[in-house]
């Protein structure tokens, strides 16, 4: 019987076989998960699609792009630090957080414009230079940042001449020195000429016939007569130093005699005539019973400043007058006398001159001072 019962299965089933299903099909579409399936019969055919999977981003996790399906967890941003340019960002989607840093400017200067240090982005023009013009030893060059253009100009000279040395008529350095004059002595028709550039000195020698070339020569020259001062003789006892006083006297080869006045030691001279001015001040009202600070009083009342101011204005006055001092005469020699006037029909008065030691000697006729002279 169960022999039989089996065989019965397998004829029913090759009939099956051999009559193939009768149900017309309504196919549901496959999807990711499933093949199609008839809505009638429940038969399958063919397979499911399979997921589109899409790679898992910052924001969303791996995710079928058909069905919507989610696998795993979104991923987590990949941060670059906010810059000038940009603020917080992800390298990955982009996504961005907060505000872009500020600029960490530089200030412009004479060829850059303001510049961030870090991202370079500028602001703004270059200042531009403020050029120093090239001289003749440097080139140009900017006064903010020293930059230099070119070169420099070089000098334009000028030739040394008998009173100026070599001399660039730009800038007016000099290098070396004058030349000299070359002097062709006075004559009687002209003065002391310079045969190069035709300077002259004095004046063509006089014609006065008391005027003898060779009686006076061996005073011409130039003489010096020096007086020492101490303190001790302008009767500062409480005071040292000294001065000298010269006079100097020269003799040209055209009957001219130049007379003129010095100081040596400047500023003890100034120092000790202020204090000889006070002191005799105070001993002159002194004899007429004033004290020192009675004296103060009243030459502050009188003459509006202080006694110290008057001898330091006089003793500036007396310099400048004596300094300033030249006279100039017309001389000539008879026998062992020198006359000197200033000019040649004004009276002359005789003094004796001797020339000893190499000294040249004076005696005032009138008075018999004796005064000597030391060729300079």
């Amino acid at each position: 019987m169960k022999r039989y019962f089996c065989v019965l299965v397998l004829v029913l089933m090759c009939l099956l076989a051999l009559a193939g299903c009768q149900c017309k099909h309504e196919w549901t579409d496959a999807n990711c998960t499933d093949a199609q399936v008839c809505e009638l019969c429940g038969v399958t055919q063919g397979s499911p699609l399979g997921h589109s999977w899409k790679a898992a981003t910052c924001n969303a996790p791996k995710t079928c792009e058909t069905c919507g399906k989610t696998e795993g967890k979104a991923l987590t941003h990949t941060w670059a630090e906010a810059t000038c340019a940009a603020p917080k960002t992800c390298s990955s989607c982009g996504a961005t957080e907060g505000e872009a840093l500020p600029h960490t400017w530089t200030d412009a200067d004479c060829e850059n414009a303001k510049t961030c240090s870090v991202c370079k982005a500028t602001e703004g023009s270059p200042l531009g230079h403020t050029w120093n013009a090239a001289t003749c030893e440097t080139a140009k060059s900017c006064q903010v940042c020293a930059k230099v253009e070119g070169e420099a100009l070089g000098h334009t000279w000028t030739d040394a001449t008998c009173e100026t040395p070599k001399t660039c008529e730009t800038c007016k350095l000099t290098e070396g020195d004058a030349l000299g004059h070359k002097w062709v002595e006075a004559t009687t028709e002209a003065p002391k000429t310079c045969s190069v550039c035709a300077k002259t000195e004095g004046s063509a020698i006089k014609t006065d016939s008391r005027f003898k070339t060779d009686a006076c020569k061996h005073l011409f020259g130039t003489w010096k007569h020096r007086v020492v001062v101490t303190a001790e003789d302008l009767g500062l006892a409480d005071m040292e130093g000294s001065y000298a006083e010269v006079t100097v006297l020269t003799f040209q080869n055209d009957g001219t005699m130049i007379m003129s006045f010095d100081i040596e030691n400047m500023d003890t001279f100034r120092k000790l005539t202020e204090a000889s001015i006070i002191q005799s001040t105070y001993n002159d009202y002194a004899a007429e019973g004033l004290s020192k600070e009675e004296t103060d009083l009243f030459l502050q009342q009188y003459l509006g400043i202080s006694l110290q101011e008057y001898a330091a204005e006089y003793t500036n006055t007396y310099i400048d007058t004596l300094l300033s001092m030249t006279m100039e005469n017309v001389y000539y020699v008879s026998q062992d006398n020198i006359y000197a006037a200033e000019n040649w029909n004004a009276q002359m008065e005789p003094m004796a001159h001797s020339i000893k030691g190499g000294k040249l000697i004076l005696t005032d006729a009138e008075t018999g001072e004796v005064t000597d002279f030391t060729r300079v």
